[in-house]
């Protein structure tokens, strides 16, 4: 619901608050020369400012843009002229200006990337924002809030400004005043019980990132304030603690005041000293180094471990998010006895503080939302990790014992089944980098059992989960790409018929077939590898058909639909071929006898199935290939009293009983029907005339169809005739149009009388047709 009302807020405040421009601008406007020196710019300007919507003024943006060019332009063939060089200052401080102005966010991006191209006038560009950024900086004299980190944010986020971003450096303290005034506004409106809007906690995120930006790239620039500045740092930790103990934020707030505060440790305190605030004063681990020293060097009204320490879960989550984003990786992996100076503790802040700490997190969340933000913050742990494994740390070391690579485990084992779906991906990702991880620590030139033995065991656990776990799927397929298929296909002969079994639940389709279409394609090309091309295909298929025959010949209605939609599109997609067999085993094979093939895989096959099991897979693969093109043209008789059916799939011409097509249509269980009608009567190409067969099946199946007690069996018979019907009137009218036949009248005859000047076939089907309607 939140996320909704969120959502309305966003889409109100968008579509109805236009750029605030205040009198001020308007009159300066009117004042100034624009008009006679650059009148098409002055009077997009005029028009911008008239415009009383958003989006009205985004698009006209693109004008303003398309004017200030011109005037650049049109100025540097004139450079000498002075008047010129005037107006043209007076351009770009107006179109600057426009960047300042309240609601003036969504315009930023089109007005700012126009700057990046241009090749003159940077030094005047400069001075001008440079003097917008001193006239709109800080609340002190009535200003907006966050005019300026807004601007210095797009400014920051656009490539190619770099004199621009110059500007930036040397007004990074003003633009600092501008996010700690504004936020230090919004912190008190909510000390007096007020709860800020949406569109405000997303300014409040914004000013942070801004913030941490400012530290990251330039924080020479707040090391040693004087003066009036003196008190700048002390006033930014105030604000982003401040936020971290409110109540009254939103997440995303937490999240980037956690990296801000982070960014603006690293300003105060070198790289050791650093590390060591963070593992005496977070962690609280203790240390012969004074502490008192490291703290004394933080500008902090007050004990700011203590404060640390009274955070709330969300808060200190943040936090150590912000440790794991801002903090530099030599610092997170070095042993606290590097840091500290001494030889008896090679704890790490990554493994022996954070990682502890977000396992705990996990395992004990307050909220499912909290839960998720903790698996965030654990998978960017785990990318930190797998990253320092590979760089970063001493050989004897070890980073995930096998106590804690378990407690990692059972955290992604519990969230399997999470009913938020963003959590389920969260710890599939989780654990591809931890068997990442364990990979690389365990892999020696001489130990590959070690690296297998892990991943076995987890391949085990996961099996006796059993079918039903959708969450279980996408592990196996990571586990199926570092082990092989057939290594699974070992420890689980039976593992692709419980996945064929597995559809008969809705809720686990999706996940089962991603696995599917992974374990398919390595087990193929597996064989290829072992036994070449054409045994590996025979070898391939003995392993994958039966599981999947024998679910649609099952009899379970659920199973066989789900197998239809999902299973046999992939299977025939990774091989088209293996249609040819599949027929076979319910003894369907080409029409003529020196075209049969031989299919060698099948020779260990041993199926029995009753007729109408046949019947229900020949209706599920027609209508998979179907639906993957492979049928090609009409099913027909190639006379009228033949006892089989022709149909072309891939070029091949195979035979079907008759008797089989009309056991279809009146078959008891009525997904089968409702397929094998849509198979037959319902042509992608909609231009072709029924053919009389199918005419013949319809009247066959009509009679035994209308009385049906279900409803949604019911609905779908008349959607099928609808389209069916709708292709008649198409390919009649496409008939009709090119000449191919022309209906003629007939006076007191019952009979249709046809023109026979197109094709023949095309005149027969026409006949049949109308036949058929007068039956109807």
């Amino acid at each position: 619901m939140s996320a909704k009302w969120r959502a309305l807020q966003h889409r109100h405040r968008y579509t109805y608050s236009a750029i605030v421009f205040p009198s001020s601008f308007t009159d300066s406007l009117s004042q100034s020369s624009l008009s006679q020196c650059c009148p098409k710019f002055y009077s997009d300007i005029e028009e911008l400012v008239s415009l009383n919507s958003i989006y009205a003024q985004v698009n006209h943006a693109k004008k303003v843009v398309a004017s200030f060019g011109d005037v650049l332009a049109k100025t540097h063939e004139n450079e000498s002229e002075r008047e010129e060089a005037v107006s043209v200052r007076e351009a770009i401080r107006f179109y600057l200006e426009i960047l300042f102005m309240e609601n003036s966010l969504p315009l930023h991006r089109t007005l700012v990337s126009a700057l990046a191209k241009i090749r003159k006038f940077h030094s005047v560009i400069s001075s001008c924002f440079r003097e917008l950024c001193d006239e709109y900086g800080g609340l002190e004299d009535g200003g907006k809030r966050f005019c300026v980190s807004r601007v210095a944010l797009s400014v920051m986020g656009m490539p190619k400004l770099g004199y621009l971003v110059d500007i930036i450096e040397d007004c990074a303290v003003l633009v600092g005043y501008d996010i700690v005034s504004g936020l230090n506004g919004i912190i008190l409106e909510t000390e007096a019980c007020a709860r800020p809007p949406p569109t405000v906690m997303e300014q409040c995120q914004e000013a942070l990132s801004c913030s941490y930006y400012l530290f990251q790239r330039f924080p020479l620039k707040f090391k040693g304030l004087v003066g009036e500045d003196a008190s700048f740092m002390e006033r930014v930790f105030a604000v982003q603690v401040s936020i971290l103990k409110s109540v009254a934020f939103s997440r995303d707030c937490y999240v980037a005041a956690g990296v801000s505060l982070c960014a603006a440790l690293q300003v105060c305190l070198k790289e050791e000293e650093l590390g060591l605030f963070i593992a005496q004063g977070i962690f609280c681990w203790s240390s012969v180094v004074s502490f008192t020293d490291i703290v004394s060097k933080i500008p902090f009204a007050g004990d700011i471990c203590s404060e640390i320490c009274g955070f709330s879960s969300l808060s200190r989550l943040c936090l150590i998010r912000g440790i794991l984003t801002a903090v530099s990786r030599g610092v997170l992996v070095s042993s606290f006895a590097r840091l500290s100076n001494s030889n008896c503790d090679q704890r790490t802040i990554l493994y022996d503080g954070i990682l502890p700490e977000l396992c705990d997190l996990c395992e004990n969340p307050i909220d499912s939302h909290l839960n998720f933000h903790a698996l965030t913050v654990m998978q960017i742990c785990l990318q930190q990790i797998k990253t320092s494994t590979l760089n970063d740390l001493a050989e004897d070391y070890d980073p995930m014992p096998e106590s804690q690579a378990a407690r990692v485990l059972r955290i992604i084992w519990n969230n399997l089944e999470d009913p938020l779906s963003q959590t389920v991906k969260q710890v599939h990702l989780m654990f591809d980098l931890l068997l990442d991880i364990q990979t690389t620590v365990n892999q020696t030139d001489d130990d590959k059992v070690g690296i297998r033995e892990p991943l076995l065991k987890i391949v085990r656990y996961l099996l006796r989960l059993g079918s039903r776990c959708k969450g279980r799927y996408v592990p196996l397929a990571s586990l199926t790409r570092r082990l092989g298929a057939k290594t699974l296909l070992d420890m689980s002969p039976n593992i692709l018929f419980e996945m064929a079994n597995a559809y008969v639940d809705d809720d686990v389709c999706c996940a089962v077939t991603s696995f599917i279409k992974c374990f398919l394609e390595m087990l193929r090309d597996e064989c290829w590898g072992s036994e070449g091309v054409d045994q590996g295909y025979a070898s391939y298929r003995g392993h994958c058909l039966p599981p999947f025959l024998c679910g649609l010949a099952s009899g379970m209605s659920k199973l066989r639909s789900n197998l239809n939609t999902y299973a046999v599109q992939v299977l025939l997609e990774l091989d088209v071929d293996s249609i040819f067999p599949l027929l076979a085993l319910i003894s369907i094979g080409p029409s003529e006898e020196e075209t049969k093939l031989n299919y060698t895989e099948l020779s260990n096959v041993s199926m029995e199935l009753s007729v109408e099991q046949k019947v229900a897979v020949l209706v599920s693969l027609l209508k998979v290939c179907r639906t993957l093109a492979f049928l090609e043209g009409d099913i027909e008789q190639k006379g009228s009293a033949d006892a089989f059916a022709f149909v072309q799939i891939k070029g091949i011409e195979l035979k079907v009983p008759v008797e089989w097509l009309k056991m279809a249509l009146t078959h008891v269980d009525e997904s089968v029907r409702v397929d094998a009608a849509e198979t037959l009567f319902l042509n992608p190409k909609t231009s072709s005339l029924p053919s009389p067969l199918e005419l013949y099946l319809i009247k066959e199946a009509v009679p035994l169809n209308m009385r049906s007690s279900s409803t949604g069996f019911q609905m779908k018979w008349t959607s099928l005739f609808r389209k069916f019907f709708s292709r008649v009137r198409t390919s009649l009218e496409k008939q009709y149009k090119l000449g191919g036949w022309q209906p003629l009248l007939a006076s007191g005859n019952s009979e249709t009388c046809l023109s026979k000047k197109g094709d023949e076939n095309a005149v027969l089907r026409a006949e049949s047709l109308f036949k058929f309607m007068r039956w109807l």
